[in-house]
């Protein structure tokens, strides 16, 4: 039987996995690194993909498409001897007639979001095992959009709201590079079930230049999907 030497495909495929954050700053003294890495705590990543690409004698794939994916984090913040000052009104005049210190617990806790959106770029090598083809993929991403939401922590404190700054994250950060094993099963003629167990790094830093912390995050991920071929 004679087999098309090019085909071209459909890929859809959502996953699960893990962030790793790097931090860092160039000021060894620099407090604002050491609020962050108290505070934030990384969670969970997930991604959902779409890709148009061509599969050649069955062997090449290349594919590009969209990728949304976002990172999920943990702020928690507890200072138990935290200060503010209490204003005592006159009832009658309604001025201040007294102010204090009051000493007490702040707690500050939500759920830090950074939103992304990549074009990917893959090429990959697969050769067939049995019922199933394994392969091979490594590509390079471009960001083209990141949003960020949730809570940060500035100074003893001092706790404010990520959409309220802008010169905390990037809003886009560039080039990343992924690397992924592919396992790859056909359910009928033209569709297949796939596993895709995947890496991703950011060569650039997300924060702004102004900002005096940096911040670089990796994310390893489980992907599974489906594959229709035309």
């Amino acid at each position: 039987m004679h087999k098309k030497k090019i085909r071209n495909f459909v890929e859809i495929n959502a996953g699960i996995g893990k962030p790793f954050k790097h931090m860092s700053s160039s000021n060894l003294e620099n407090s604002a690194l050491n609020f962050r890495k108290e505070t934030e705590k990384p969670l969970y990543s997930w991604n959902s993909n779409i890709l148009i690409g061509f599969d050649f004698m069955q062997t090449w794939t290349i594919a590009a498409g969209l990728e949304w994916s976002e990172i999920i984090e943990k702020f928690n913040y507890t200072n138990g001897k935290a200060t503010r000052i209490e204003v005592k009104i006159d009832p009658s005049t309604q001025q201040p007639s007294d102010t204090s210190l009051v000493r007490g617990t702040l707690s500050e806790r939500g759920q830090n979001t950074l939103s992304l959106l990549n074009i990917p770029l893959n090429i990959g090598y697969q050769k067939k095992l049995g019922s199933w083809k394994v392969g091979l993929e490594a590509g390079l991403g471009l960001n083209v959009r990141l949003k960020s939401s949730g809570k940060i922590l500035l100074a003893e404190q001092d706790v404010k709201s990520l959409a309220d700054l802008n010169y905390i994250y990037k809003t886009k950060i560039g080039l990343s590079a992924g690397l992924a094993i592919s396992f790859e099963r056909h359910l009928s003629k033209h569709v297949s079930f796939m596993i895709k167990p995947q890496y991703i790094t950011y060569f650039s830093d997300w924060s702004q230049n102004s900002n005096p912390v940096s911040v670089y995050y990796d994310m390893l991920s489980l992907n599974v999907g489906i594959k229709h071929y035309f």
